[in-house]
């Protein structure tokens, strides 16, 4: 599988969110969005990657990225 740039075109995916609910990328047609991920929850690197995502939102919102969750 190639590696993504910045700013290319994500491949479709569906992903259990959560909560266990399916996410798909057809679900946000029209969007920017940006999908995280972590290693293991309940984990440190679960949490400081999150706490890395929480304090990057406001660049995230200001380059359109749309808040799901």
């Amino acid at each position: 599988m190639a590696t993504l740039q910045p700013g290319d075109r994500a491949p479709g995916f569906a992903l259990p969110d959560q909560d266990g609910k399916m996410v798909r990328s057809a679900d946000f047609p029209g969007h920017r969005y940006f999908v995280f991920s972590y290693p293991k929850a309940n984990t440190s690197g679960c949490a400081s990657r999150a706490q890395s995502v929480r304090d990057a939102r406001p660049g995230l919102e200001k380059r359109g990225i749309d808040k799901v969750n």
